[in-house]
Formats: C-alpha cells, sequence, structure tokens
C-alpha cells in the first residue's frame, strides 16, 4: 500500500521514511513533491504589468452593474405575472366548465321528468316555447358565461314546466 500524496507534504513517521525507502514509485513521488516546493519557495513573485491590473479592476467593476440585475429582476416578474395569469385562466375555465355540465345535466334530468306525461297543458306549451327561444338564443350565444346564464335560465323554466306537470292536475289539455 502507498503513501496518500497528502501525507508527503508533511512530516512523515518513521513507517512511511521506512515505506519511502522500499518503494521506488513513494520514493519519485516524494523526490518530485519536494523539488517542487524547493523551487516555488526561492523563486520571486512576478508582479504583472499596471495595466493587466487596470483591465482586472474594470471588469471587476463592470461586473456589478445595477441595470442588469434591475431587467433581471423585471423580467422575473413579467414571468410570474404570466405564470399567475395562466393559472388564473386555467381554473376559471375549469371552474366554468364544471358548471355548465351541471347545468346541463339538470336540464336533462328535468326533461326526461317532463316528458314522462305525455299529453302537455297549455301552460307547459308557452313555456317550451320559452325554451326554444332560449335554445334558439343559446345556439348564438359566443361566450360561456352567457351560455351558462341562458342554461340557467332554461332549466328555470324546464323546473316549472315539471311543477306545473305534477302540481296543477285541474288545467285543461290541448
Amino acid at each position: 500500500m502507498h503513501i496518500a500524496s497528502d501525507r508527503l507534504r508533511s512530516k512523515l513517521s518513521e513507517i512511511e521514511l521506512r515505506h519511502l525507502n522500499q518503494c521506488a514509485e513513494c520514493n519519485s513521488d516524494y523526490q518530485l513533491l519536494t523539488q517542487l516546493t524547493d523551487s516555488a519557495e526561492n523563486s520571486d513573485l512576478i508582479n504583472p504589468p499596471d495595466l493587466v491590473w487596470q483591465k482586472i479592476q474594470y471588469s471587476m467593476a463592470n461586473k456589478h452593474q445595477p441595470q442588469k440585475t434591475v431587467w433581471r429582476q423585471l423580467s422575473v416578474l413579467a414571468a410570474s405575472i404570466v405564470f399567475a395569469g395562466f393559472g388564473w385562466l386555467v381554473v376559471n375555465n375549469y371552474q366554468l366548465q364544471s358548471q355548465l355540465e351541471l347545468v346541463l345535466q339538470v336540464n336533462q334530468n328535468l326533461e326526461l321528468q317532463l316528458f314522462e306525461n305525455k299529453l302537455p297543458s297549455y301552460r307547459q306549451t308557452q313555456l317550451l316555447n320559452e325554451v326554444r327561444l332560449l335554445e334558439s338564443r343559446l345556439m348564438n350565444a359566443s361566450s360561456t358565461k352567457e351560455k351558462l346564464t341562458l342554461l340557467k335560465r332554461r332549466q328555470k323554466l324546464i323546473a316549472d314546466m315539471v311543477k306545473s306537470q305534477q302540481g296543477n292536475q285541474y288545467e285543461f289539455s290541448i
């Protein structure tokens, strides 16, 4: 087993010195490291020209420009706002879609209850005409909110039709 290279820089124990005498590879590493350390201690420090130091100082000063950080912060803020807006649109669309599906289900259930009795009353035919007018407006509606309000009105009319069918048996049929 060889001596770790970081141990070669510090003072060696007797066991490590014996190993250096027996192992040629560790001995050559130790000699090379010792020569490098001696040459580093004996060499003079070379100072770069003043022009180099001025360029280093200039680059360090330009590195911390506040303008770049302001633009970076503004772009992060803009991205956050866009992300939050997109999230709000997705949640709002999901809620409208679920409300629309719920209203459609209620309308279908009311229609099934309405058509159990085959002979409609006069009031039911009037309400049915209003439902048809609402359905034509519903086909031309462009926004989801408008469709939702029209479907709720349609639901109320059909509920009135079902109520009149169940409650007022004394009306004459046409």
